[in-house]
């Protein structure tokens, strides 16, 4: 996998909510390179995967994406969630499509409430991983990153460790629950707490190269 390094405290948000999304990277390119990228979300509800059309089916129907992809120079990203919550999941579609168009973004919540070890789930997914997506929960009650249960901790310190150089995505969902406090701050004290846990990380692990540069950070509705 490749370097994680920490985030700059510089954050913007709009009044809707949703996501941060933390650089962790030495680079000021893109995390595709000359790329731009697409989320292809697999959140949507369906059977389970025994009752579901045959996985051939849709990856037919993805390999018609990527054919497009390729032309017009896009990644394509496939992130866990509905039917593919866990991380074999996604990688199962990984196998089935070998594109350089298609990588994998991990919602670690969703996979640690499916059973997901996290550390194993990043490791199996691996050099295909382009974004890991932070969100945090009590129960089923969202709450700022680092007051839950999730072992966001965890999966931040091991991606230092295994030398990440994706994309840290914090989701804050105050679009769906208006009850929620503004993103504003939530988003800024997240920079801060996952930067923490990259500095302490980074304490703790010797790298094979060295981070020449901050990270950026940017947030998104």
């Amino acid at each position: 996998m490749r370097r994680c390094g920490p985030p700059s405290s510089a954050a913007h948000s709009r009044d809707t909510t949703a996501t941060c999304r933390a650089r962790a990277d030495s680079s000021p390119s893109p995390t595709t390179s000359s790329a731009r990228t697409s989320a292809c979300s697999a959140s949507t509800r369906r059977p389970a995967r025994s009752e579901a059309a045959p996985w051939p089916a849709s990856s037919s129907r993805l390999q018609e994406l990527l054919t497009a992809a390729s032309k017009h120079r896009v990644s394509l990203v496939f992130e866990n969630g509905g039917t593919f919550s866990r991380a074999e999941q996604v990688a199962e579609v990984l196998r089935e499509c070998p594109s350089p168009w298609l990588g994998a973004s991990y919602n670690i919540a969703v996979g640690a409430r499916d059973g997901d070890h996290v550390e194993a789930a990043l490791d199996l997914l691996g050099d295909r991983l382009i974004s890991v997506k932070l969100k945090d929960l009590q129960g089923n009650q969202p709450v700022e990153i680092g007051h839950g249960e999730i072992p966001l901790e965890r999966g931040v310190s091991h991606l230092v460790r295994t030398e990440y150089t994706g994309w840290l995505v914090v989701e804050w969902m105050r679009c769906w629950r208006p009850e929620l406090a503004e993103a504003d701050g939530v988003l800024r004290r997240a920079l801060k707490t996952v930067e923490s846990w990259i500095l302490a990380a980074r304490e703790s692990h010797v790298p094979r190269t060295s981070v020449h540069s901050p990270a950026t950070a940017a947030a998104s509705a």
